[in-house]
């Protein structure tokens, strides 16, 4: 999970600047029902599988092929852990739900700097929950 994070984040403005300036509504408006359904109460396969939809739509709209599919692999590569973190610490859901809002807020807003902050926090969630575990036993 550490290296999935480290090149995620390196990747992370880039993406998110190429996402921002290509976006369209209606998949703005996808990425919103999936918020939605992310923030319904769903068991942590479904919730993982997406997740990784909804975040796949901010890798599509980069409209760069190999930023894309690397950003998806890594995304799906990332998703054990993600369900992991859930697990360990169940508010780390209530966070990311929140911060999956906060990002198309961002987006809207045409605020690069406030998406990649978002994005950058978001992608560590796992670690987080990682080292919290760790340092309770």
């Amino acid at each position: 999970m550490v290296e999935i994070a480290e090149i995620r984040r390196s990747l992370e403005a880039v993406s998110v600047e190429r996402s921002m300036a290509n976006i369209t509504k209606d998949e703005m408006e996808q990425a919103q029902v999936l918020a939605d359904e992310l923030s319904e109460g769903q068991e942590v396969g479904s919730w993982v599988e997406t997740n990784i939809k909804f975040h796949s739509i901010f890798h599509r709209a980069t409209r760069t092929t190999r930023l894309s599919s690397i950003l998806s692999t890594l995304e799906e590569a990332g998703g054990a852990f993600v369900a992991q973190a859930q697990s360990l610490h169940p508010e780390i859901r209530r966070q990311a739900v929140a911060e999956h809002y906060a990002l198309i807020d961002a987006c809207t807003a045409n605020d690069v700097e406030t998406a990649v902050k978002i994005g950058l926090r978001h992608v560590n969630h796992p670690l987080v929950a990682h080292e919290m575990g760790s340092s309770s036993q």
